[in-house]
């Protein structure tokens, strides 16, 4: 932490123990690998990092990725990476994708911010694990983290005129 609040929120209510890494500023905002290394206990499933960080833009080296792939190593766990951000530079300089570095490395990004296609909520999973893609494609639900139309159409039924007349004014951009 800081980080995007689905990487935790979502593991927590299916009953996940999550145990967070708090970033510091002191620390360029970058995982204490230390504490990392305490956190990693054996029966740990999964280690997952966001690079860059979502809020604060820290990115992680390639040496650092290995101490993490070396961490997960030793418990036999997974270590998924939000990648969201990671073409998205300033001196096009990006981190290696953390599937490239760890046969039980799992990427996860989407179209939303490198490409401005947040509206399209388009995203996809990579790793060489295929049980993990047969996993995903077992238990997929649909679901949103944006839900504006359908709140437009919830409060249109219950008469709400401003509503109404927001939905006349967006309809003239589609």
């Amino acid at each position: 932490m800081p980080t995007y609040q689905q990487l935790y929120s979502i593991p927590e209510s299916f009953g996940a123990d999550l145990k967070l890494l708090h970033l510091s500023e002191k620390n360029g905002f970058l995982p204490d690998l230390d504490e990392l290394r305490a956190l990693a206990v054996p029966g740990t499933k999964m280690i997952c990092i966001n690079n860059p960080n979502n809020p604060t833009g820290a990115l992680m080296s390639k040496d650092m990725l290995m101490q993490i792939v070396e961490i997960a190593k030793s418990v036999g766990a997974y270590v998924m990476c939000d990648e969201v951000y990671r073409h998205l530079t300033q001196d096009d300089v990006w981190s290696e994708s953390i599937v490239d570095l760890y046969d039980k490395g799992i990427s996860v990004s989407s179209m939303s911010k490198v490409f401005s296609l947040a509206g399209i909520r388009l995203g996809w999973i990579a790793t060489h694990d295929k049980s993990v893609i047969k996993s995903c494609l077992s238990h997929r639900d649909y679901n949103l983290v944006s839900c504006g139309i359908f709140k437009i159409c919830g409060l249109e039924k219950s008469g709400d005129g401003a509503i109404i007349q927001a939905k006349i004014f967006l309809e003239g951009f589609l």
